[in-house]
C-alpha cells in the first residue's frame, strides 16, 4: 500500500499519516489485518513500526511496493530458507 503524504507536511508526521492510512485500509484483501507498516524515508533509509507507532526496525534501503518480504517471528527468511521450507513450487501439479 502506498500513501501521499499530506502537502507540505513534515517527516516527522509520516508514521502518523501512514498509520492512520493502514489502519482505515486494514484487513487487506487476501492478508489479513495489517500488523505494522513501513516508512520509506529515502532509497537507503526506512523504518518498520508496529500499529502502536513504536519503531520495530530501521531498515538500510527502502521498501518497494510491489515487493514481498516473508517473516517468522519478526525475522526475515531469505528467498533461498523459503524455496528450502516450501520445496519446489514448480512441481506442485496444477488444477
Amino acid at each position: 500500500m502506498c500513501v501521499e503524504f499530506e502537502p507540505d507536511s513534515s517527516r516527522i508526521t509520516y508514521v502518523a499519516q501512514v498509520l492512520m492510512a493502514a489502519r482505515q485500509r486494514s484487513p487487506i484483501r487476501f492478508y489479513g489485518n495489517a500488523v505494522g507498516v513501513v516508512v520509506n524515508y529515502g532509497p537507503d533509509t526506512a523504518v518498520r513500526v508496529d500499529l502502536d507507532g513504536t519503531p520495530q526496525e530501521i531498515l538500510t534501503a527502502a521498501c518497494r511496493p510491489g515487493q514481498l518480504t516473508f517473516a517468522i517471528r519478526g525475522r526475515p527468511v531469505s528467498p533461498g530458507a523459503l524455496a528450502a521450507i516450501l520445496g519446489d513450487l514448480n512441481s506442485i501439479p496444477s488444477c
